[in-house]
Parts: structure tokens; C-alpha cells; sequence
């Protein structure tokens, strides 16, 4: 499967983003990156990539603009909830263009999620590879 992996790349290995894109390639994916952090020209990244791309995950959400979220209306996406606070993600889980999955690291994004019927999968967003483990969902 070929994922375009949206998230705050910046070479601090300690971030959730890093085990995560490993566990990814590790069961066969291939990857592309979107460092939206650096305000990159999301637009042209996904003209460019669009036709080969299976699925788009989406991390952190932090400074992300959810009107590019309306460019994946044609495409699963997922969105890592990674962060332990609602309001850091809620911009993006009240957009129109809702995730297909969200995997919550807080119970209040999951709680919030079951309540609002988004598909929803709590996952514990720790720096221990013993926490992280295959997701069985339609999209993985």
C-alpha cells in the first residue's frame, strides 16, 4: 500500500511520528512525507502524488489547516490523534470532511469521537515499542 504520511518531521526521533512510520514500512508499506510543519506546499505534493497513493495518514494535526483535508475527499484517510488534549485535534475531527478512522491517544479525543460517530480505535501513544502493535481495520 502506498501512504502519504502527513507529519511533523523534524528529525527529533523521540517524536510519535518516527516508531509509527517504522511499524508502517515494517508491514510492507511504502511511504511518502508530507512535513507540513516546514509549510510546504501541501497543494502541489498531493497533484504530484495523487495517482499513486492508497491511503492517507494523517499525525498530530497541530498547525495543520483543515481545508486540506478537502483534497482527500477521493481516499481513506486516517487521522493519529497523537496528542493528549481535544482541542489539539478538534479542528480537524469537526471539519466536513471527517477521517475515516481515528486512532485517540486521549480518552477525551475517544470519547469525543464515539459521541460524534466517528470510527475510532484508542491507542496508547507511548515511546515503548512494547505499546505499539498491528491495527487490524479495513484501511491497514
Amino acid at each position: 500500500m502506498n501512504i502519504l504520511y502527513l507529519g511533523f518531521f523534524d528529525s527529533q526521533i523521540w517524536r510519535a511520528e518516527y516508531p509509527m512510520a517504522q511499524g508502517l514500512k515494517e508491514a510492507g508499506n511504502n511511504l511518502y512525507f508530507i512535513n507540513y510543519s516546514e509549510k510546504r506546499e501541501i497543494l502541489t505534493d498531493w497533484l504530484l502524488l495523487r495517482d499513486e497513493i492508497d491511503l492517507v495518514f494523517l499525525q498530530y494535526g497541530v498547525g495543520f489547516h483543515p481545508k486540506f483535508l478537502d483534497l482527500f475527499v477521493d481516499i481513506p484517510l486516517i487521522f493519529f490523534a497523537s496528542e493528549a488534549a481535544l482541542e489539539d485535534s478538534i479542528h480537524i475531527l469537526t471539519t466536513a470532511r471527517k477521517p475515516d478512522l481515528v486512532l485517540a491517544h486521549s480518552m477525551e479525543t475517544y470519547n469525543f469521537c464515539i459521541a460524534n460517530n466517528l470510527d475510532v480505535i484508542r491507542v496508547n501513544n507511548g515511546f515503548n515499542e512494547q505499546f505499539y502493535y498491528k491495527i487490524e481495520s479495513d484501511y491497514l
